[in-house]
């Protein structure tokens, strides 16, 4: 996503790894733009490793303007769904996942199994030890019987993705 340059017809994408190479190139003559910014999703998606990268976009409208900054983020894996799953028999479960390094929170998504939302929250970083994060949700859940369904991302400078769901089900 970057800002809208009025008039401009065409960008051109750069993406770069840690050591500076050029990971994607990318004319792109049909962003998808709004009132104030436009976007770019590459399709087929890119397969990026973790890491460190760069990128910086450029207008077209009969001459190139100039590259904005280059801006920086970092890829990291999304974190593992540990507990809970399967079957269990207490409303107000504690959820545990893999620690992402380097991340400050994390968001929790508790939904049932249609995908109506139980909980959102945010978790500090302070609930990590070593390799695992616990949160143990207060106030308590009181689940009912039924089955659930949860997902987990950590912020890293950035919400990174949300790791796949792991379900539940309350006896």
């Amino acid at each position: 996503i970057w800002t809208k340059v009025a008039d401009q017809t065409r960008y051109q994408f750069f993406l770069y790894n840690a050591e500076g190479a050029i990971v994607f190139k990318k004319l792109i003559t049909s962003p998808v733009c709004g009132t104030t910014t436009c976007s770019f999703t590459p399709s087929p998606a890119l397969a990026l490793t973790n890491g460190n990268y760069k990128w910086k976009i450029q207008s077209y409208n009969g001459l190139w303007g100039a590259y904005s900054v280059l801006k920086s983020f970092n890829l990291v894996d999304p974190p593992e769904p540990i507990a809970p799953r399967g079957t269990i028999w207490n409303s107000n479960p504690t959820f545990s996942w893999t620690n992402i390094n380097g991340a400050t929170k994390y968001q929790l998504a508790i939904q049932t199994s249609a995908g109506a939302n139980v909980r959102w929250v945010e978790v500090s970083s302070s609930a990590c030890v070593s390799n695992t994060c616990i949160y143990k949700p207060s106030p308590v859940l009181n689940l009912a019987q039924g089955t659930y369904k949860w997902k987990v991302r950590a912020f890293n400078g950035y919400y990174g993705l949300f790791s796949a769901y792991m379900s539940f089900t309350k006896k």
